[in-house]
């Protein structure tokens, strides 16, 4: 197996993990509830799958070179990573998230980038690009926008577990 084929199986692997359990962690929650965070905690459910979202259209657009949704510029990526990406007008910014439309979209970025990376037969994977200031292989923004995926679907399993404990709580206000 070479090493293109290697890097892109494990990326698949672990990207469709995590894209599955992004979606598990906002299945029958409310339109409300992905907007909710407890005190101290800045991102919401709402917030981390716009932006692993993103996340995923960004190594789309390194991989393709392709315009990405404009949207994506909102969603809490570091500017430096977008330099230099096209962004399509065609999609708008979204004033109203709701969650089945946030999970349409985390899906179609997901779709796209694992066509891009499954199966290829394009030269890409040893291009150069400037990744936080310096030329870089390909692989290193991957690999970093990968990990930052990990991160925030850990912290959506987290904000899960809190909604739960949030739910109980104001059952038992209702009964008493």
């Amino acid at each position: 197996m070479s090493d293109f084929d290697l890097q892109a199986t494990i990326r698949i692997e672990n990207l469709e993990l995590a894209v599955s359990k992004l979606k598990r962690y906002t299945k029958d929650v409310s339109d409300a509830e992905m907007e909710w965070s407890p005190s101290g905690i800045k991102n919401s459910l709402s917030w981390i799958i716009r932006h692993c979202t993103g996340l995923l259209w960004v190594s789309g657009a390194y991989v393709s070179g392709q315009p990405i949704p404009g949207y994506v510029q909102d969603a809490g990526i570091a500017p430096g990573s977008l330099k230099g990406l096209e962004f399509s007008n065609a999609t708008a910014a979204q004033s109203e998230w709701t969650r089945d439309l946030l999970r349409s979209e985390l899906e179609a970025a997901w779709h796209s980038l694992k066509g891009l990376l499954d199966g290829s037969e394009q030269d890409w994977e040893e291009r150069k690009v400037v990744f936080e200031r310096r030329e870089r292989n390909i692989w290193a923004p991957l690999w970093h926008f990968m990990a930052d995926i990990a991160y925030h679907t850990g912290q959506a399993s987290s904000l899960k577990k809190l909604l739960g404990a949030q739910r109980r709580r104001k059952q038992r206000h209702r009964s008493t």
